[in-house]
């Protein structure tokens, strides 16, 4: 029988604890978040029947080529949320391709409880080309104080 000394088998205990639950099997169990954006109205004094609109730019999606524009606005008897991503990229410019596997929406009032929710089907920019998405949610109640929209995927 071959003895192992008791230094070297935790050793290797410990290596294999380690590779087995390293940060890529980790990695592999969270989905990629590109970025997560807050648009709305948050104050309680807010007169619900003037209605508000809020408007939310970002010239760099998930800190890469993309931009979006997210666009709100508030009625007396519904909400609607306008959403758009786009890209442009130039003659022999070189880009990683977008891949937005879906896009989450949370409806919140203003005593922060989720109130609807919508996933939007994703979308791709190919390798250094251009694009643009765009999506419009209607009837969203009319109750709506703060949406969240978060974009899932990532630049390959």
């Amino acid at each position: 029988m071959t003895r192992i000394p008791i230094r070297l088998l935790c050793w290797l205990t410990l290596c294999g604890s380690f590779f087995a639950l390293s940060p890529q099997v980790f990695a592999q169990d969270e989905e990629p978040i590109l970025d997560t954006y807050l648009v709305g109205q948050i104050s309680s004094t807010w007169d619900r029947t003037e209605g508000f609109t809020a408007h939310v730019r970002d010239p760099n999606l998930g800190n890469g080529t993309a931009r979006t524009e997210l666009r709100l606005q508030v009625g007396q008897t519904a909400a609607t949320l306008k959403l758009q991503a786009s890209r442009r990229v130039r003659p022999g410019q070189i880009v990683f391709a977008l891949l937005v596997d879906r896009v989450e929406v949370r409806v919140r009032n203003l005593a922060g409880e989720v109130i609807a929710e919508r996933t939007l089907p994703g979308f791709i920019f190919g390798d250094s080309a251009s694009g643009r998405w765009q999506a419009t949610l209607r009837d969203l109640p009319a109750n709506t104080a703060v949406v969240e929209v978060t974009f899932f995927g990532n630049y390959e």
